[in-house]
């Protein structure tokens, strides 16, 4: 394992005494904030898998606390949940109170303990820009022969057009990768590009609303979804700053 992966186990190790959503906007502890930007990514990732079926499965690519699995209600099919952080998979296990649905698995950060051609959707939601640009080609490698033929590679990183941000100073373990970058090194594996569009920007402006405790929490999910529609419509996916940006990807059936 290298260093950069240790360091980033270590990180979400310390993390996990936030809570369930101290993964996301991690400088805001798993507060309000953080809570927001979780219901901004499941209105955007929860339509995509809704019409998967019983015996289908679906693999969270680094589960974190597994509050995306969690929120995955009334369906049939099998996930898998996989991180490198013991810590953040015990929270996920809490989570998954016993579901028979859920497996979790223990990642080394290297290797994808999955057999070629059993999963039919991956989600990896904030997670590849963790990776080491040593690792990066061989993980989408291995994204791209864990899935069926047709299945989908979902996304959802942090990206940017400026060196500036992505390789900043304030967060050194995380590579925000450009628009032309991610896609050059999935096609490389052998997917295709069906749809990308902006998912969330980091200066929206009520979010601060929300982290300031001036809006209650009935209003978290219709200004998420009105902050998707408006970024999946209007934002465009290059950026001199950066954003989260969804990526779906085919492997050709």
């Amino acid at each position: 394992m290298s260093n950069k992966i240790n360091k980033i186990r270590d990180l979400y190790d310390q993390r996990s005494k936030y809570g369930k959503y101290s993964t996301l906007a991690p400088g805001s502890k798993g507060n309000l904030k953080s809570k927001y930007v979780a219901t901004v990514f499941n209105e955007a990732l929860l339509p995509l898998i809704s019409s998967y079926k019983e015996n289908q499965f679906i693999f969270d690519f680094g589960c974190g606390t597994g509050i995306f699995i969690k929120s995955i209600k009334n369906n049939s099919f099998s996930i898998i949940g996989g991180d490198i952080s013991f810590e953040m998979l015990k929270i996920a296990n809490d989570l998954s109170n016993k579901d028979k649905r859920i497996s979790l698995l223990m990642l080394d950060g290297i290797n994808i303990p999955i057999k070629d051609d059993c999963i039919d959707c991956v989600m990896a939601r904030e997670v590849l820009c963790h990776v080491p640009d040593s690792n990066y080609s061989s993980t989408f490698q291995d994204l791209y022969n864990c899935l069926k033929p047709g299945g989908k590679l979902i996304v959802l990183d942090q990206v940017s057009q400026s060196k500036k941000w992505q390789n900043y100073e304030k967060t050194p373990l995380i590579k925000k990768r450009s628009i032309e970058n991610v896609i050059e090194i999935a096609y490389k594996a052998g997917f295709v590009l069906q749809q990308n569009y902006v998912v969330r920007k980091p200066r929206f402006p009520w979010i601060y609303l929300f982290q300031l405790k001036l809006l209650p929490t009935q209003f978290l999910k219709p200004l998420a979804r009105a902050e998707l529609k408006y970024n999946k419509y209007f934002s465009s996916v290059r950026t001199n700053r950066w954003h989260d940006v969804l990526f779906i990807f085919i492997k050709k059936a």
